[in-house]
């Protein structure tokens, strides 16, 4: 199965176990996990490149990596080829790692049914530009084997007695023109060569041979050039057809495989490869500020971020050079965001200031409190007595592994098995004996039936087990072998487990050319044989892997935009889409009970808010209920809607305040607003959608008024004793709202005089004696 389609990732409760229990081979302490469930995600597998300061390298680069296992049909590995439909019975196209590899790490496989005298076939993706361009040959290798063919391994026994042909000895150029213009050719007629000289045949020689195709020789019928005919045709699409056939006259049943490799279309402006079937694409994504030295990433499932540690402990003795402070640094990003770039985030930084004339590095951010010195490094302070390591202190963080039943990260350091929480809390946990330079990569995975801890070594080849209580080893080692020359692999730098559990993928140093950072392989891993099957090569230094978990893409919410016109319904994701995905007819739009479903008649997008536009037009009163079907639209990574998405709504004219009722609440909105002829909006009482409230207006509201919209499933109330207004009612309602609202007279009580206030009595005459 490809990364591309797996949609899953488990996460749940987990418990450690420590109980040494019988059959566990001594194992005391793993992460169990119990209670695991599936949840519908988006995954994705990125890496991180590591720190060489080369001019024009992508340092400290996410890369997007793809990858496929033999057997896949995922057609993003099949570089655009297809089987020839409606010719049944059809083709099916495969990945393969064993047979016909000629380049790369992967050839097409191509099962054809067995049928005497019967055409298959597999087209090629549309190579009109390069016809067009002047294209003069077609060349790939072909591989044939007695037992692949009808009767043999693949009919699931030994048999190889096939006494038959099998043949792709006619090619046909398939362009669209008004004439559906093919041309078709064998291989005298179209100047083809076969290196094992057999004409595409098999006729009981096995082996790859290398085939060409004159395009020359491949003219139109009134004698023009594949580029004179496309180009005086106006055509835009142009498809190889590849011809297979085949049978046997032996008795035996089965299909037949052929194998093709590096195929390649060459011309006036060189050679262009257009299929070599690498189990493996990488595109290069977010680059991340500078911090010098080691680059790990690890993805935290209960918060939905990446985080990325970069840095060592100082080394150096030399102010001016990188090393002389300790530069730890860790930072988290939303990959889930639109703009990733702009959501990172320091979590901690030992040296934002840089050292000597280097620096800023990384982002700003509290200076860790497990550090030695706690304080750091003065210019004065050249002693290697200041390069002191704390308790808690990692050198440089080399691989991260999410343990959801400490809710926190592992950390392979050279010095032992840290604990680092996601708020940059870093703990010792123990050194484990025996490993060769110390740690290197970790992940947990599942082997036997038992959820394990298992570190890789920093200078050898052993896969080891580790009890994370203790940091420790258990049991033996694994020796780590290639599976291609069967040697012992030089290096495993990081371990990464599929969120599904299926696969452990690591980043393996190159056999022969262990010394080229350039040379690294990304490799799956069988833990019980050590055995590593090469994906392909990444060409980029890559440091570091892991899984992203995107949530499932959902609607976060909708809205009802009653108050439009035409109305519209606005459906927020909870993260970004691809535009190229979301048309009209994606919502489905129906009145209850029984009506019809409708489509929305325009769509717009706005990538900042997350949210789409849908326009449904002028709608009639009652309940509605609108729905996005289930995978109906995509993400930019192509994670589909999960699960239908339904939102409900109620149309009401008259509906002013939008509550299901037409009344005099409503009334006054509009009376509110009578004669004004712009600018106005629903809730102010303008319910024909033309900016006024006048008249027209008023008639709405009057041949509504004193009715209700119940819910769906509510009990319906008695209609109206006249549920149509007459042309007399509707007078009789701007009467009345001119009597309630306008001409309301409301009785003014006068004020009360205000009290006198008490006189003083007048003063006493003396009394004379």
């Amino acid at each position: 199965m490809s990364l591309r389609q797996q949609q899953g990732f488990w996460r749940g409760s987990k418990r450690m176990t420590r109980a040494v229990t019988a059959g566990r081979q001594g194992f005391p302490e793993f992460e169990r996990l119990e209670g695991r469930r599936l949840l519908a995600g988006d995954v994705r597998l990125v890496g991180i490149t590591g720190n060489q300061q080369k001019e024009g390298f992508p340092d400290e680069t996410l890369f997007d990596i793809k990858y496929a296992l033999p057997g896949s049909t995922d057609p993003a590995f099949l570089d655009g080829f297809a089987d020839i439909t409606g010719n049944p019975p059809d083709t099916v196209l495969s990945l393969n790692n064993s047979v016909g590899v000629t380049q790369g790490t992967g050839s097409l496989r191509v099962e054809v049914p067995q049928g005497q005298n019967a055409f298959w076939g597999f087209s090629s993706p549309n190579v009109v530009d390069l016809l067009k361009a002047g294209a003069t040959q077609l060349s790939y290798d072909m591989t044939l084997n007695n037992i692949d063919l009808n009767g043999g391994s693949y009919g699931g026994g030994t048999d190889d007695s096939f006494n038959g042909f099998a043949q792709s000895n006619e090619l046909a150029v398939v362009i669209n023109t008004p004439t559906n213009g093919f041309i078709q050719r064998n291989f005298t007629t179209g100047g083809a060569f076969d290196s094992l000289a057999m004409n595409g045949t098999w006729s009981g020689l096995d082996g790859t041979r290398h085939i060409s195709w004159d395009l020359t020789q491949f003219t139109s019928a009134d004698g023009k050039s594949l580029q004179d005919f496309i180009t005086s045709n106006n055509a835009t699409e142009a498809r190889f057809w590849f011809v297979t056939q085949g049978g046997d006259s032996n008795g035996n049943v089965g299909p037949m495989r052929f194998y093709f490799d590096n195929m390649v279309v060459d011309g006036p402006a060189g050679p262009t490869l257009i299929g070599d079937f690498d189990l493996l694409s990488t595109s290069q994504g977010l680059t991340f500020p500078f911090v010098p030295d080691t680059d790990a990433i690890g993805f935290n499932p209960e918060n939905g971020l990446l985080y990325r540690t970069s840095g060592a402990s100082a080394y150096r003795d030399d102010p001016a050079k990188v090393g002389y402070n300790d530069n730890q640094f860790m930072e988290t990003v939303d990959l889930s965001a639109p703009n990733p770039a702009g959501t990172q985030v320091g979590v901690f930084n030992a040296n934002y200031q840089g050292d000597g004339t280097n620096g800023p590095y990384g982002l700003p951010a509290p200076r860790p409190n497990w550090l030695l010195p706690f304080d750091r490094r003065t210019d004065q302070q050249t002693d290697s007595s200041f390069r002191q390591q704390g308790p808690n202190e990692y050198h440089a963080a080399r691989d991260l592994v999410w343990s959801s039943t400490d809710h926190l990260f592992y950390v392979a350091d050279e010095g032992g098995i840290f604990k680092l929480t996601a708020d940059g809390q870093s703990t010792f946990v123990g050194t484990p004996a025996g490993l060769i330079g110390g740690p290197k990569g970790i992940a947990f995975f599942t082997v036997g039936g038992e959820r394990r801890l298992l570190v890789t070594e920093r200078d050898g080849a052993n896969l080891w087990t580790i009890d994370p209580a203790t940091g420790q080893t258990v049991g033996d080692p694994v020796l780590l072998t290639d599976a291609v020359s069967l040697l012992p692999i030089p290096k495993l730098v990081s371990l990464a487990a599929s969120p599904d559990g299926t696969t452990l993928l690591g980043i393996a140093k190159s056999v022969s050319d262990p010394g080229n950072a350039f040379a690294r392989s990304l490799v799956i891993i069988d833990p019980v044989t050590g055995v590593c099957t090469p994906l392909g090569q990444f060409d980029v230094h890559m440091a570091d892997l892991a899984f992203i978990i995107n949530p499932p893409l959902l609607v976060s919410q909708t809205d009802f935009l009653y108050q439009h016109s035409p109305q519209q319904l606005r459906v927020t994701f909870n993260r970004d889409i691809d535009p190229t995905s979301l048309t009209a007819d994606d919502l489905s739009v129906r009145r209850l009970p029984g009506d019809p479903p409708f489509a929305a008649t325009a769509v717009t997008y706005d990538a900042p808010s997350r949210t789409a536009i849908f326009t449904l037009g002028a709608l009639a009163d009652g309940n509605y209920t609108a729905t996005l079907a289930d995978g109906s639209v995509t993400d930019a990574q192509g994670g589909a809607l999960s699960g239908a998405q339904v939102s409900n709504f109620f149309v009401l004219a008259g509906d002013a305040n939008h509550d299901r009722s037409v009344n005099f609440d409503d009334l006054v909105h509009l009376a509110q607003n009578y004669n004004v002829t712009s600018g106005k909006v629903w809730l102010d009482g303008d319910f024909t959608g033309d900016g006024a409230v006048d008249f027209n207006d008023l008639v709405i509201l009057a041949q509504h008024y004193n009715t209700s919209l119940p819910a769906p499933g509510a009990p319906v109330a008695a209609a109206p004793v006249s549920a149509a207004a007459s042309k007399a009612d509707v007078l009789s309602a701007q009467r009345r709202a001119k009597d309630r609202l306008f001409n309301t007279t409301v009785r003014v009580q006068p004020p009360k005089p205000a009290a006198k206030p008490a006189a003083k009595p007048a003063a006493k005459s003396p009394t004379r004696r």
